[in-house]
């Protein structure tokens, strides 16, 4: 009698992006004495502007960008709008403004 040895069968694994797949932010900062300097927005969280007098916090989320207004009278805007208290999607070529600091948002 011969037996027979059931081959395994292939389990498909549904993976999870990888958080490098996404692409990553930056800004360009457009005025001041940090003129033409770029940061990248590499962190889930990155804090900007000046504690005390104007700051926003861009948040990273599922591969999306997102900007809060934190502190400051002047409120932070996007293309010269204000965003008020909601939190704002960036979009590629987005100007943003905090305080009297003007950068570029773009993907890369």
């Amino acid at each position: 009698s011969s037996v027979s040895i059931a081959q395994p069968t292939a389990v498909q694994v549904k993976e999870k992006p990888v958080s490098h797949a996404y692409r990553n932010g930056w800004l360009q900062i457009l005025n001041g004495q940090n003129l033409g300097r770029t940061l990248s927005l590499n962190r889930s969280m990155t804090n900007l502007g000046k504690p005390g007098v104007a700051t926003a916090v861009i948040t990273r989320r599922d591969g999306a960008y997102f900007l809060s207004h934190l502190e400051g009278k002047r409120p932070t805007s996007v293309n010269d709008e204000p965003i008020g208290d909601r939190s704002y999607r960036l979009d590629d070529g987005n100007t943003i403004q905090i305080g009297n600091i003007k950068m570029q948002f773009y993907m890369e």
